[in-house]
């Protein structure tokens, strides 16, 4: 497996990825390409933005990305309970990462690969040589990928937030790195 940055070059490939995974579970969601550029183009603007790809031979099979985000940004893009969360828990001092998306093709998934991925980010972590706080939401019924937060020590913050899919919920989970 060889993961390389994620650059605008390498955009549409991350598309399909993208458009394969969210179609089969937990999402099953119809997306036609254009609808999923139209959902990463403005992702690659966010300050802060990097990202990663695996490939497996030739091929892209999956792909990670984080951004930047001030406490503001947090309260307003996500909510006021995960902002206070951040600073009830001493966190607002903190650089604040939120990974925005870790995605695998579906004949790649349940082989270790998000796993490998979020190591990956760790290690690109340390770069920013100060105290970090990583944020993500999961979905509760998105089990391969609660394994995988979990195994790289991140935890459950305890805040939800409704998903789409009613009853389903999101749950905020973080990791303090440095």
């Amino acid at each position: 497996m060889l993961i390389q940055p994620l650059v605008p070059e390498r955009k549409e490939a991350v598309a399909r990825v993208y458009q394969a995974a969210f179609a089969g579970f937990p999402w099953f969601e119809d997306l036609t390409f254009g609808e999923v550029m139209a959902r990463l183009d403005p992702l690659f603007e966010k300050p802060g933005f990097t990202g990663m790809v695996m490939f497996y031979g030739d091929d892209i099979v999956g792909a990670h990305w984080h951004d930047i985000l001030s406490l503001q940004q947090l309260r307003a893009d996500r909510s006021n309970d995960l902002a206070q969360w951040v600073i009830d828990n001493g966190h607002s001092d903190k650089l604040l990462i939120w990974e925005r998306e870790l995605i695998v093709h579906p004949e790649f998934q349940c082989q270790g690969r998000a796993y490998v991925l979020r190591q990956a980010f760790l290690k690109k972590l340390i770069a920013y040589k100060t105290p970090l706080l990583v944020l993500t939401r999961l979905r509760e019924d998105n089990i391969g990928s609660i394994k995988s937060a979990e195994r790289i020590g991140m935890t459950d913050t305890g805040v939800t937030k409704p998903a789409s899919q009613a009853p389903l919920k999101h749950h905020y989970w973080a990791l303090t790195v440095g």
